[in-house]
């Protein structure tokens, strides 16, 4: 058998109700201002449950509502610029097209992966990469728009021979291919996107540096606060209607999208409570 009980159990003056009930408006107020330690202590400690952090990013069917009526590879009038990501998985690549509009409004034209093996340059996936890269979307006025910039994850050190193969081939100035690797950073003090540094070849070589490719350091904590925002200060993916910085999507998406996109909360740090990392 087992046996639930919380702090209205204990004989102790510190545990009476009017007590319990100023340590939870306390708690809650500092959690309306992005600090919830003292919540986790009352939740774990005072009601006896564990804490599960929901954040405030919208539930699955709430963006799945959100969906529009347009075509993969296409975009509605408002999306000018189509740029692409490549996240390289050892047996994948999964891919990501957004178009861009004024005010950075986005519509998404392509989500999806790439099957094949990755070590091997100019093999397995990165072959079928090489068409997609030279696709165009569909534009609602009829126009074609070519695929304005490309970014390709160079940072697995397994894969990233063949990703930098492919950045030094398909790089060109009408198209740029950039490698990127994230920083190492998960509270979001590093920009999303940071100037790569011209290659000195009086320093010692890099793997990048000997492919003669520049690598562009990516803030992806930076780029979450931005999207997914936390706590009371929400993100781009909770803005609803039209206008800058709303995100879109076509209704026929793959289902593993949303949850791809919800994936991650802001949480306190194990290591130092009074710091928030992304965590999946």
């Amino acid at each position: 058998a087992g046996f639930y009980l919380n702090e209205l159990m204990s004989t102790f003056d510190g545990s009476r109700v009017p007590h319990l009930a100023r340590k939870y408006l306390q708690a809650k107020a500092e959690m309306e201002e992005g600090k919830p330690e003292a919540m986790v202590v009352f939740w774990n400690s005072t009601v006896g449950e564990p804490w599960e952090y929901k954040g405030e990013l919208p539930e699955e069917d709430e963006l799945r509502a959100r969906a529009l009526d347009y075509a993969e590879w296409t975009t509605p009038a408002g999306g000018l610029v189509p740029v692409l990501s490549v996240d390289v998985q050892h047996d994948r690549l999964a891919v990501t097209c957004w178009t861009i509009g004024r005010g950075e409004e986005m519509w998404l034209a392509y989500w999806g992966e790439v099957s094949g093996l990755t070590v091997v340059p100019g093999q397995g996936a990165w072959i079928e990469l090489e068409a997609l890269i030279t696709r165009s979307v569909r534009h609602a006025t009829g126009a074609a728009l070519p695929i304005a910039a490309v970014g390709i994850d160079c940072s697995d050190g397994q894969t990233s021979d063949a990703a930098y193969a492919f950045v030094r081939k398909h790089n060109r100035p009408g198209r740029p291919v950039l490698a990127l690797k994230g920083a190492s950073d998960d509270e979001g003090k590093i920009e999303v996107w940071t100037r790569p540094k011209a290659i000195d070849p009086n320093r010692t070589a890099t793997k990048a540096s000997r492919y003669g490719v520049q690598m562009n350091i990516v803030g992806a904590a930076k780029a979450k606060d931005t999207i997914l925002g936390w706590a009371q200060e929400g993100g781009r993916v909770r803005l609803t209607g039209e206008g800058p910085g709303r995100m879109h999507w076509y209704s026929t998406v793959r289902p593993d999208f949303y949850e791809q996109l919800l994936g991650e909360l802001k949480v306190p740090s194990r290591a130092n409570p009074y710091k928030r990392v992304w965590k999946r």
